[in-house]
């Protein structure tokens, strides 16, 4: 059994027996404790996955998303073998209705909300796995993108050596999605290793590579270099994140609520803009203004009048993109010429 969070217990009764005025402290007994109740249940989950692992066993964890849920839930639900686990494979919004199942491949499986144990039917096993373990080594990301039905067109090593302004002008173009940059940016990683990859394909895909947990699970990737911050201020968070840049070398950022790759020149922030129509993609300064306007960052991210901390991600561009699984994802992401939603009356966003 996990330890009990006293210090989180006191610190919600003192709290609540601080405050003079119920009407100023009700908001602690819905959301927060909500989410406390959830942490204790999630806590036990995952001691019990770590002590059948440990007993020999191969646990899994099943979420599945009930009634086309929100994208959030879309995203995330999957199987996934012990200890290959996203953290957040056990959250939930309010309201959320999605069965999230714990299997310590004995034959019987439990939700991990309701506690209930119930056989497997041999069709859910065969259901819950076509297409998903064609290969033994795919990665989380592979595996959940084959399971949003998420349509592959591999890519292929280019005939020719493409310049950078090559690049950019095959790439880019104005945006007519509802928001394309963070797959653009990977996109732009692929053609930089030597494939030819496009985008704008728009719909399941724009939508799986706009995740973060997505892109945070590529990132951690064998082999590929990256850094994450959580802060409550993504300037600050920017600025941890860029001084682990090096000169002349490109890297995707994902921060406030953008994504782009960006390099360290001459001592100087550039970043690369690729939705924009007619000629006016290319690197750009990247300042403050640009992290506020562009980037859509914020000094303080609160809920409920409560600070939270806000994902910032930083992966080196060139380990990603030697990276043979990343290569194979981007076949989610390749997008025929004749399909591409983009064009002069698209615009940045």
């Amino acid at each position: 059994m996990p330890e009990l969070n006293q210090d989180r217990i006191d610190g919600i009764v003192n709290r609540v027996s601080y405050e003079q005025d119920f009407d100023d402290i009700k908001w602690i007994l819905q959301e927060p404790i909500v989410n406390f109740t959830q942490s204790v249940v999630d806590d036990s989950i995952e001691k019990n996955a770590e002590f059948h692992y440990k007993a020999g066993l191969q646990p899994e964890i099943v979420r599945k998303s009930v009634a086309k849920c929100c994208d959030w839930c879309q995203e995330v639900q999957g199987i996934y073998k012990y200890p290959r686990v996203p953290k957040d494979i056990y959250r939930r919004h309010q309201r959320c209705r999605c069965i999230v199942d714990y299997d310590p491949k004995n034959g019987k499986v439990q939700d991990v909300w309701s506690k209930i144990w119930r056989k497997q039917k041999d069709s859910d096993k065969i259901k819950e796995r076509k297409g998903l373990n064609k290969e033994e080594n795919i990665s989380v990301v592979r595996k959940s993108a084959l399971q949003h039905g998420i349509k592959v067109n591999p890519i292929k090593r280019s005939k020719v050596k493409k310049t950078e302004e090559a690049i950019i002008k095959a790439v880019g173009g104005g945006d007519q999605t509802k928001g394309s940059c963070s797959s653009l940016a990977l996109a732009y990683i692929g053609n930089k290793a030597g494939f030819d990859v496009l985008d704008y394909r728009d719909g399941e895909s724009r939508t799986f590579f706009a995740s973060m947990l997505n892109i945070k699970n590529i990132s951690e990737l064998p082999n590929v270099q990256s850094h994450f911050v959580a802060d409550t201020n993504d300037f600050t968070a920017v600025k941890k994140l860029i001084g682990q840049m090096q000169d002349d070398k490109e890297y995707y950022l994902a921060t406030g609520k953008h994504a782009a790759i960006v390099r360290k020149k001459e001592g100087r922030f550039q970043y690369l803009e690729l939705q924009a129509p007619f000629e006016g993609n290319g690197f750009k300064p990247m300042t403050s203004a640009v992290l506020k306007e562009r980037f859509g960052c914020q000094r303080s991210h609160t809920v409920y009048r409560q600070k939270v901390k806000s994902s910032n991600l930083l992966i080196d561009s060139e380990s990603l993109g030697e990276n043979e699984e990343f290569q194979k994802i981007l076949g989610f992401i390749n997008t025929k010429k004749g399909q591409q939603n983009k064009g002069d009356k698209g615009y940045v966003k």
